[in-house]
């Protein structure tokens, strides 16, 4: 079907529920409250329709993803308070999936003369050597023998610079971050098991996946044509998924998921192994596209020039458009050399809003189930957004604190490098 003239956002009739559309298809009617909203989420009954609706969008539209020049730049602090809000995605190869979260608290570590740093006075060691390689690369150690932390270096070759990740919150294949964590729980450890059909005993579970799947397709009635229906079933079995989380942790759990750099690391699956990985990836991987440094000298005067500690609090700096590109998520899974992290430039809630009542008016039958379903969960969707801080209008609000355990520092222990999305629920430790 031709695209009609797309529009901005409209204030329709989005947030009427309806049970049945013009084909009759059916979808699980969202209750709508008359009472006043709660700045807390307590109900998970309509967050798996919240997550598949985040799952499309980053499925069929195009994101910005950060590229190496970004990494390259010389001011930390400055690209520490760039990245807070913005998504970090960790390619998983033995399942051949991606997962994506928002980093909401981080930390930088300001070369050498940091005594909070790693590199402080220049040392050098086994372990920090990460640190003094081209940035956009991962440094990962063991934090008092038990907790991986995982880190994004930055500035050129042997200048120290890095981020600590200190806080997430997952957006993108909940379930994945949820089995890292709960691997205890039986139907959250089988959930991956259905996904391969093979069960502890060995057996073939396809048949079992099958009627699974038209359970849930209760919800929405099948239509004719092959591709709508495998894509249909593909958003079923997610939000079957999803359901079975929420069935089992409460939704306080996922929120605290990624709240502190060891649960960061432990909810997304890194290890010591993944020290040295690269942040970014290039579409072509041709090699000629490599930057050079040392022939390169980075100079952006809307960011690298900025003093040291000149970092502002309402956020809504624009990233360059020479450090990202426009990529599909789904395309990076068929790519041969894949990036074991990359960054990509969060959405604002307009552009979600917009991405679905754009979609509202091309009228194509292969999308009404999924309209029908942002049509009945939308006022969900906006609660969400506003409980996690989404940028909206503009800007973020970002809240600058001392950094966590470094007292041995001295006076660097009492800078302000902590950088933090202000009242996001995943903070590990609140500022003062």
């Amino acid at each position: 079907m031709g695209k009609r003239k797309p529009t901005k956002l409209q204030s329709s009739a989005s947030n009427i529920a309806r049970t049945e559309n013009n084909d009759g298809t059916k979808i699980k009617q969202a209750p709508i409250s008359k009472e006043k909203k709660t700045k807390q989420i307590d109900d998970t009954s309509n967050l798996s329709y919240v997550y598949i609706l985040l799952k499309y969008f980053f499925e069929n539209s195009n994101i910005e993803i950060l590229n190496e020049q970004f990494y390259l730049q010389e001011n930390v602090l400055t690209i520490t308070e760039i990245l807070i809000g913005h998504i970090l995605w960790v390619y998983n190869p033995d399942k051949n999936i991606l997962c994506g979260s928002r980093m909401t608290e981080l930390e930088s570590y300001n070369g050498i003369n940091d005594k909070a740093s790693h590199a402080f006075n220049n040392k050098k060691t086994n372990r920090n050597m990460p640190m003094f390689l081209n940035g956009g690369i991962s440094y990962v150690y063991l934090c008092y023998g038990m907790h991986n932390c995982l880190n994004i270096v930055t500035n050129a070759e042997n200048v120290p610079d890095a981020i600590l990740i200190r806080s997430i919150e997952p957006i993108y294949n909940i379930p994945f971050f949820v089995l890292n964590k709960f691997q205890d729980i039986k139907e959250i450890s089988d959930l991956f098991l259905f996904d391969n059909f093979i069960d502890k005993k060995g057996n073939n579970l396809k048949n079992n996946r099958k009627s699974q799947t038209e359970e849930v397709d209760n919800k929405i009635d099948k239509k004719n044509g092959t591709n709508e229906i495998i894509k249909k079933n593909t958003y079923l079995k997610s939000l079957q998924q999803l359901e079975t989380v929420f069935k089992n942790i409460k939704y306080k759990q996922l929120v605290k998921l990624g709240s502190g750099p060891g649960r960061v690391t432990k909810c997304i699956g890194v290890t010591r192994d993944d020290d040295q990985e690269k942040l970014y990836f290039n579409i072509n991987n041709d090699q000629d596209n490599k930057i050079n440094v040392k022939e390169e000298k980075i100079n952006d005067d809307n960011i690298s020039n900025i003093k040291k500690d000149d970092c502002s609090g309402n956020f809504s700096k624009k990233i360059d458009q020479k450090y990202y590109f426009s990529y599909n998520v789904n395309n990076f899974l068929s790519i041969k050399k894949k990036s074991r992290f990359f960054i990509s430039i969060c959405p604002t809630v307009e552009d979600v809003l917009n991405f679905y009542e754009n979609l509202n008016l091309e009228n194509n039958s292969e999308q009404d189930f999924i309209i029908d379903i942002y049509k009945q969960y939308k006022i969900h969707l906006l609660k969400y957004f506003e409980y996690m801080k989404w940028k909206k209008d503009g800007d973020i609000i970002i809240q600058r604190d001392k950094r966590i355990g470094v007292p041995y520092a001295q006076e660097c222990a009492l800078y302000e490098y902590r950088f933090i999305l202000k009242n996001h629920p995943s903070i590990s430790v609140l500022p003062k």
